[in-house]
């Protein structure tokens, strides 16, 4: 779900390591169970949000709150945009 908002939040791209890494200690089957389920669940929550491809999440309304909010306000963001925006 963290790459699904990075996404949506207006990133090009996103990576993780941990996860893939931790899997590939364990064998090539590993590795692939856990990229699958990684993209199964970037799958669902693209449907969550009526996104029909990655470049569609950039569209979704968004509503950021918290530390995120704090961090993209002191750098001039305007995050109310965000929730506004439509498919």
């Amino acid at each position: 779900m963290d790459m699904a908002k990075a996404l949506a939040l207006g990133a090009s791209l996103t990576s993780l390591s941990h996860p893939i890494l931790k899997a590939a200690v364990k064998g090539d089957k590993e590795t692939e169970t856990v990229l699958s389920i990684l993209i199964e669940e970037l799958r669902n929550t693209m449907f969550l949000v009526g996104a029909k491809s990655v470049e569609d999440l950039q569209k979704v309304p968004v509503v950021v709150t918290g530390k995120t909010a704090e961090w993209l306000r002191a750098r001039g963001f305007n995050i109310e945009n965000y929730a506004r925006r439509r498919c």
